[in-house]
């Protein structure tokens, strides 16, 4: 890594994307690491970055590093306060942000995992498609919710851009690889093409190999 860069650990398409994209958005020197979950010195590689073994992870010129996408998003957002990608803490604004934030960090994250991951709930023979199905309904559940609160026009936040929007584009691109027809939610659709428009996300999803 050169002296002044950071890094971040990623894998192709997964949530990681989030991070990636909001680098590219405020121009920060950084390298790009995609593993290969199928390869064991990759899985090795990033245990010993995040012991969790999970992406994304942010090593810092310095060497510290920042796991969770959350943490990364609003650390780096923080030190571009010019940009203004997130309101100030202390302000109903601020919490609103953290509300819709806190909703894709969770609910609407973890509504894919039985699909992506099947496997980490144990399931008896012939029960994987039955958890994949349960998935598809739990995210079409949460991105229903999501479509009565999106705004008509704008972004999540009102007239500028902010991490929410950032953030939902990364879940929202997914339904495609679930099954579910984005037809269904045209505001967060609106939404999440807005975000993928963006120069900063062509990028990303270029380096990515990302075409859909």
């Amino acid at each position: 890594m050169m002296r002044g860069m950071y890094r971040l650990y990623a894998l192709r398409g997964s949530c990681s994307l989030a991070s990636h994209i909001l680098l590219e958005e405020l121009g920060l020197p950084f390298e790009l690491k995609l593993l290969d979950p199928e390869k064991e010195e990759d899985r090795e590689l990033l245990f010993s970055k995040n012991p969790m073994g999970l992406v994304p992870v942010l090593e810092f010129p310095d060497g510290t590093l920042l796991t969770q996408n959350l943490a990364i998003l609003l650390h780096l957002s923080s030190r571009a306060k010019e940009r203004k990608l997130f309101p100030e803490p202390g302000t109903i604004e601020h919490a609103r942000a953290m509300e819709w934030m806190a909703l894709l960090a969770t609910n609407v994250h973890t509504a894919f995992t039985p699909f992506f991951r099947p496997g980490r709930y144990h399931p008896e023979e012939g029960e994987v498609q039955r958890l994949r199905d349960k998935a598809v309904e739990q995210v079409e559940r949460v991105f229903s919710v999501m479509e009565e609160r999106a705004p008509e026009s704008g972004f999540f936040l009102g007239e500028d851009f902010s991490l929410v929007d950032l953030y939902h584009f990364v879940f929202f691109r997914w339904l495609r690889v679930v099954g579910v027809d984005e037809a269904h939610f045209p505001k967060l659709r609106r939404l999440a093409q807005a975000v993928r428009e963006r120069e900063a996300t062509q990028r990303a999803l270029a380096r990515e190999n990302i075409r859909r």
